[in-house]
């Protein structure tokens, strides 16, 4: 759970959503729960997935931007540096890929008969 900071409660304008969408630069995104409680509004289911999928770590920090219209966040994650966008750069794939070497000695090489010429 991750609580939302009360001064950022002011952009909802009153009216605080049961869901919001998480989505970032690369445009995948995550449907997150919001709870409201005696001691604040918090981002519930969906928050966990969001930061193992994201593999936050404590010093890296968040910048997010509100949607009114579609009920969404976009959201930058900065390194420790403070400099560095992590999810631009450093998106981890969802499917690893070996890749090997190419080389032309493994190569055969493709032969082409050629085309007989129609004669009338």
């Amino acid at each position: 759970m991750q609580q939302i900071p009360p001064g950022f409660l002011k952009h909802f304008e009153q009216k605080i959503p049961k869901t919001v969408i998480l989505k970032d630069l690369t445009g995948r995104v995550w449907h997150v729960d919001i709870k409201q409680e005696k001691n604040g509004v918090f981002m519930e289911n969906g928050w966990n997935r969001f930061v193992n999928d994201k593999s936050l770590e404590l010093g890296q920090f968040m910048v997010f931007r509100y949607s009114k219209l579609l009920t969404s966040f976009t959201v930058r994650i900065f390194g420790r540096d403070a400099c560095k966008s992590e999810d631009q750069a450093c998106e981890k794939p969802l499917i690893r890929v070996k890749e090997e070497e190419e080389s032309d000695q493994d190569s055969t090489p493709i032969h082409q008969p050629k085309r007989k010429r129609w004669k009338p």
